[in-house]
C-alpha cells in the first residue's frame, strides 16, 4: 500500500508558521494530529516552576485549504484531525511568538527579582560580546520597558535577537542584544546570563 507523505515548509523556531501538505497514499481516512506546544497556549514548562509575567496569548491560528479549523488543542496536547485526505489538502498552522517575560516560582530564592526573556520555545540570554563594557549581572530590565525583535541573517547562522532598554545601578538607559541561548559561546569569551534583575 502507498505510504502517506506529509511535505512540511517552515522555518520553525525562527517563526511559528508551519504549511504541511498532505498526500494520503492507499488509506485516506486517517488522524492527523498536531502538537499544540504549551508555550503557545501561555504556559513556559507543564509545571509551576516558570510562569509568563502575563499569561494572555495572542491566539494559535489553523486553517485547512484556505479555511480556519479550531487550534484548541486537546488534553493531550494535540489537535486531532480525524478526515479523509485528498491530495493537496494543505494545512497552515501559525504559532504567534511574541517575547515573554518569565519569572520563576518564588521559592527559586536565586531568581527572586529577577526576569528571563523567551520567544517561542526559545529562552534568550545576554552575553557579553553582544553588551560591551556593560556588567550583565547588575544591569536591570524593567517591567515596562519595550521588547523588540531582530532577525540577523549573518549572526550564530542566523538568529532572532531581542533589543531591549534596561538601567545601570544608577538608573541610566543603557541599550541591550539578548541572543537564543543555544548560540552562546560561539564567539569570543565572556560572561552570559539568562536572569536578569527587574
Amino acid at each position: 500500500s502507498d505510504p502517506v507523505v506529509l511535505r512540511t515548509q517552515t522555518d520553525y523556531p525562527l517563526s511559528g508558521k508551519v504549511r504541511i501538505e498532505v498526500t494520503p497514499g492507499s488509506h485516506p481516512a486517517f488522524a492527523l494530529n498536531l502538537r499544540i506546544p504549551g508555550w503557545a497556549t501561555g504556559k513556559p514548562v507543564p509545571s509551576d516552576l516558570y510562569r509568563f509575567e502575563n499569561s494572555a496569548m495572542p491566539p494559535v491560528t489553523l486553517t485547512l485549504n484556505g479555511k480556519s479549523t479550531d487550534a484548541s488543542p486537546a488534553a493531550d496536547g494535540y489537535v486531532h484531525l480525524n478526515r479523509t485526505w485528498k491530495a493537496g489538502d494543505v494545512l497552515e498552522l501559525e504559532l504567534p511568538m511574541p517575547v515573554r517575560r518569565v519569572l520563576a516560582h518564588k521559592l527559586v530564592e536565586e531568581d527572586a527579582g529577577k526576569v528571563a526573556l523567551m520567544r517561542g520555545p526559545l529562552v534568550y540570554c545576554l552575553e557579553g560580546v553582544d553588551n560591551p563594557g556593560l556588567d550583565l549581572f547588575q544591569i536591570s530590565l524593567p517591567r515596562k520597558g519595550a521588547l523588540t525583535t531582530d532577525f540577523k541573517p549573518d549572526l550564530l547562522g542566523g538568529v532572532t535577537v531581542i533589543r531591549a532598554t534596561g538601567t545601570d545601578e544608577e538608573n541610566t538607559p543603557l541599550k541591550l542584544t539578548a541572543i537564543p541561548y543555544y548560540a552562546w559561546c560561539n564567539r569570543e569569551k565572556g560572561p552570559m546570563t539568562v536572569w536578569i534583575k527587574e
